[in-house]
C-alpha cells in the first residue's frame, strides 16, 4: 500500500519504520525541518506504562467532592465548570462503575507492556543506546498522597504490575540524587519502569525507516485530508496527493485535520507527587519536564475524553470545553 504519515515525531517515525518493515511504500510529511522537533524534542521519555495506565480509567482519582477542588487532585474542577461540568463529572463517575471498566484497564496495561517490550527490542535490533535508565519512582511528599493512590495501585496489582510502597530512606538509596533536605513521606517503586531519550530514538527510527525506503518530506505542512480520493493537501500545492491510507501522528495538530464527528484519540525516572512533572536521567544529564497544561492542551484532552466515552457507548455530549475542566494525567 502507498501510505502517508503526517508528523515525524516519535510516533510518526516509529509508524514509518514498522510500515516500511512490512513492505509498504511510506511517505512522511513533517512541517518542521527535521524529525522530533516539537513534542518529541525534549519530553521526559518516560516508559513506565504501569504508572500511567490507570489514569485512562474513568473515575480514577475522583475521590470525594472535596478532593475535586484540591490543587493536587488528579482531575479537578476549576472556576467556571458550571452545570455542564458537573453533569459530565457524574457521567464520568458512572462510566468508572461499568462492568467493562476492569477489562479495559487490563487491555491497556497489556498494550503498554507490549509497547515497552517492543521499544527494548528495537533498540537492541538497531544496536543503539537510547540512554535508558531502569526503574521509576513516584515521590510522595505527604502520607495522604499514598492513600489517594490506593485505588490505582489496587487495579495495577490486579493487572499484574509490580509496584512496591517504600519509605523515604529506601527511596534515597534507590535514587541517591534525591535531596536529603526535601520533605519526603515515601515513594512507589516500579522496577520495570524505564526512561529513555525520546528524540534520539525518533532520529534513529527515522534513519532506519529511510534505509528501508521510506521518504521523509520535511518543510511540508499538511493543510487538509481528502476522502474522495484518499489523500492529503499540502500547503502551497494546487492538487492533493493521493494515497491508499493516511496515518495521523501529528499530536495536537491532528485534531484540526479531522472533522469534529471523526476525531480520534491518538537508571530511574521520578514522577513528582500529584503528577506535576517528571525528572529523568538520560546518560550523564538530567531532564525535568513540567506537566502543567495550557488551555489548548486542556481543550484537546477534553476532546479526546469525548471520543473515548463515545467509543465506549457512553454519552459524551456533556463533556465541557477545555477552559472549564483541568486534568493532570
Amino acid at each position: 500500500m502507498r501510505i502517508a504519515i503526517v508528523g515525524a515525531g516519535i510516533v510518526g517515525a516509529a509508524t514509518a519504520y514498522e510500515l516500511a518493515t512490512d513492505g509498504h511504500e511510506v511517505t512522511v510529511f513533517e512541517q518542521r525541518g527535521a524529525a522530533a522537533e516539537e513534542a518529541s524534542f525534549a519530553s521526559a521519555g518516560l516508559l513506565a506504562p504501569a504508572l500511567l495506565t490507570p489514569w485512562a480509567q474513568p473515575a480514577m482519582g475522583a475521590g470525594t467532592l472535596r478532593q475535586l477542588w484540591d490543587s493536587e487532585a488528579t482531575l479537578r474542577l476549576v472556576r467556571g465548570a458550571g452545570p455542564s461540568g458537573l453533569a459530565w463529572l457524574w457521567r464520568w463517575a458512572q462510566a468508572g462503575r461499568s462492568p467493562a471498566a476492569g477489562g479495559l484497564l487490563s487491555a491497556l496495561q497489556q498494550l503498554g507492556q507490549y509497547s515497552l517490550a517492543r521499544t527494548r527490542s528495537l533498540a537492541e535490533q538497531l544496536e543503539v543506546d537510547i540512554e535508558t535508565s531502569r526503574g521509576a519512582l513516584v515521590l510522595l511528599r505527604r502520607p495522604e498522597c499514598l492513600q489517594r493512590l490506593q485505588p490505582a495501585l489496587q487495579l495495577l496489582r490486579e493487572a499484574g504490575s509490580t509496584i512496591t510502597d517504600i519509605d523515604a530512606d529506601t527511596a534515597r538509596l534507590i535514587e541517591p540524587g534525591l535531596s536529603a533536605d526535601t520533605p519526603l513521606a515515601g515513594a512507589l517503586h516500579a522496577p520495570d519502569g524505564e526512561a529513555g531519550n525520546c528524540r534520539l530514538f525518533a532520529l534513529v527510527l527515522r534513519q532506519a525507516a529511510q534505509n528501508l525506503g521510506a521518504q521523509f518530506m520535511f518543510g511540508s505542512a499538511v493543510r487538509a485530508l481528502t476522502h474522495a480520493p484518499t489523500g492529503l493537501q499540502i500547503t502551497g500545492e494546487s492538487a492533493p496527493r493521493r494515497f491508499d491510507a493516511v496515518v495521523l501522528c501529528a499530536g495536537l495538530a491532528s485534531a484540526a485535520l479531522l472533522p469534529r464527528e471523526a476525531k480520534l484519540a491518538e537508571a530511574l525516572a521520578c514522577i513528582l507527587g500529584g503528577h506535576h512533572g517528571y525528572l529523568v536521567r538520560l546518560g550523564e544529564r538530567k531532564h525535568a519536564a513540567p506537566n502543567r497544561e495550557s488551555p489548548e492542551w486542556r481543550a484537546a484532552r477534553c476532546a479526546l475524553l469525548r471520543d473515548y466515552l463515545a467509543a465506549q457507548g457512553l454519552d459524551a455530549s456533556a463533556v465541557p470545553d477545555g477552559e472549564f475542566l483541568e486534568t493532570r494525567l
